[in-house]
């Protein structure tokens, strides 16, 4: 037998024993489990325990009990061990049933059943309380936190939009909600995912239809993880055991990696150098522990060894854990990479109809040129940085130079390149200016038209002033987005309109070609306070670190 799953939630009820003895009477899945207790000095543990088929099950609270205390620290502790993984539905229906009548039984009380500080729920919320959205959202980004996050999104193709999804949720939160938070959002809810989303970032959110599942984490606490969302077509076509398999798979390894709060530690060493206690019904006094001078240094050896196993144990899961990081990474890459040649293609497919397109409207493009210009509204200054200064720039301090004082819908702040000089002085130099000034002149025209969409969008089109596609990139990867230090290099300053503190995250950048050509990174600010680009650095890659530099 190996531990697959466990549980364990704090409070301070201080008749829990009495409520789980209760419930576990009841229960349609112990039929006459076997009771113990144990204690050594203030700490107490009692133990109900029941076996059948591949399965056994210890439902535990452990507390410490002291008459300086007004009420108890204890926990409720349950871990399934079995021959098999195979049977979530099993393992999942016998551990958190038992779990969320316990917790029901107390939710009403002023002793809550709480994991990590937050609260464990029993029921779906209304996600359109913006309130508990920000406190879900803090749960998210806590690091080392030990309660997962599972997010399902109304699905607009159901018959009636919300119907199929709060049931699938309801059936998550009865297999998980000892475990994770569980948020429905509904149709209806716009104010709260719209909340979640800002909260959370692009590449975290879960889109219509979804479910996305945020594992605890206490190994790496500078990022998120976050697996790809199970997408709903996927669901669509695949029944709930299915959807509950996908997400006790992501979830398991993670959840029997948490670290043990420090009592129920204590308590595992106490229930080890007693084996007779884990399969008969008696109890275990403070006085038991009285022996001889040999039986207790055979005790001490026993604990050493024991002791040295948890700890052995501790380490393979958190190997176990680190190769499933591993894997999901590879996943979730893999993914990334199939999306990329299919935006690719249809790239190249958009490019080629549209030069066709072009080539057949050639005799009349002068006139649709001018009207072109005319709805561009340009300013004079920037038409007459485009013929008389375009190409005659000769390095990127007078491109930069120019671009401040000449184009007025962009920001470019005093200090925006650190390696000016290193750049002036490659033989590249002028080319890489000239090729600066021309961005510039595409960025101006795109805050000036004002379009919907963005800037890479805008140059898809083909308007006046554009630049190259495969030189845009509006967003960073998510390895970038989620490493501290890759993050921190790309906050760069803005205007305090945009932002009070005075910079941001920018992940918008125009590529340069040849050996150390710079990068410019900006942000698109059309649609803000400024209508502005601000543009917030111009450096050699080198500057830019990503995951394969």
């Amino acid at each position: 037998m190996e531990l697959v799953h466990r549980i364990y939630m704090k409070t301070g009820h201080p008749d829990l024993i009495d409520v789980v003895e209760s419930e576990l009477q009841s229960s349609r899945h112990i039929a006459s489990p076997q009771k113990g207790s144990i204690r050594k000095g203030p700490l107490r543990v009692v133990q109900f325990s029941g076996s059948f088929e591949h399965f056994d099950i210890f439902i535990r609270i452990v507390r410490i009990e002291s008459g300086t205390l007004e009420y108890p620290e204890q926990y409720l502790w349950i871990d399934v061990e079995s021959d098999t993984s195979d049977r979530s539905e099993i393992i999942l229906d016998i551990s958190n049933s038992i779990a969320l009548s316990i917790a029901n039984e107390i939710s009403n009380s002023d002793f809550p059943f709480t994991l990590g500080g937050h609260l464990i729920e029993t029921t779906v919320k209304d996600p359109r309380i913006v309130p508990w959205i920000q406190g879900t959202i803090e749960i998210l980004l806590q690091s080392q936190r030990p309660m997962a996050l599972i997010a399902v999104c109304y699905d607009p193709l159901d018959e009636n939009v919300d119907f199929g999804k709060i049931e699938v949720a309801k059936k998550i939160i009865s297999d998980f909600g000892a475990v994770a938070r569980v948020i429905y959002f509904t149709s209806s809810a716009v104010a709260g995912k719209r909340a979640f989303d800002r909260g959370v970032g692009r590449s975290l959110t879960v889109q219509p239809g979804e479910i996305r599942i945020y594992p605890p984490n206490e190994i790496d606490p500078v990022r998120v993880i976050a697996p790809p969302a199970i997408s709903a077509q996927k669901i669509r076509t695949n029944d709930y055991g299915w959807i509950q398999k996908q997400i006790f798979r992501v979830l398991q390894p993670y959840l029997l990696a948490r670290t043990l709060p420090d009592i129920c530690v204590r308590a595992l060493h106490l229930l080890k150098a007693e084996q007779n206690f884990l399969h008969t019904d008696y109890s275990v006094s403070q006085d038991s522990f009285q022996s001889s001078s040999s039986e207790a240094e055979s005790q001490k050896a026993l604990s050493e060894q024991i002791e040295n196993l948890l700890l052995e144990i501790e380490k393979l899961r958190s190997t176990l854990l680190e190769a499933k990081r591993e894997i999901e990474d590879y996943r979730e890459e893999n993914l990334w990479l199939q999306d990329e040649i299919l935006r690719k293609d249809q790239e190249r497919r958009d490019s080629e109809e549209w030069w066709v397109e072009q080539l057949n409207k050639l005799e009349g493009e002068k006139d649709e040129l001018e009207s072109m210009a005319i709805k561009f509204n340009l300013s004079r200054s920037v038409r007459g940085a485009s013929r008389e200064h375009s190409s005659q720039v000769s390095s990127v301090k007078e491109a930069i130079e120019k671009g401040r004082n000449l184009l007025p819908y962009l920001v470019i702040p005093d200090d925006v390149s650190r390696q000016l000089d290193e750049l002036d002085r490659n033989s590249r130099a002028e080319s890489w200016a000239r090729s600066i000034f021309q961005a510039f002149l595409a960025l101006c025209a795109y805050a000036e038209e004002g379009t919907s969409g963005n800037f890479y969008e805008w140059n898809k089109l083909g308007r006046e002033f554009s630049i190259p596609q495969r030189d845009i990139a509006i967003f960073e990867s998510d390895n970038v987005r989620q490493r501290e230090r890759l993050r921190n290099q790309r906050i760069l300053p803005v205007s305090k309109q945009v932002e009070e503190s005075g910079r941001v995250f920018m992940e918008s950048h125009i590529k340069f070609h040849g050996n150390l050509a710079p990068r410019l990174y900006f942000f698109d600010d059309t649609d803000g306070p400024t209508g502005k680009i601000h543009i917030g650095g111009i450096d050699p890659h080198s500057r830019w670190e990503n995951t394969t530099t």
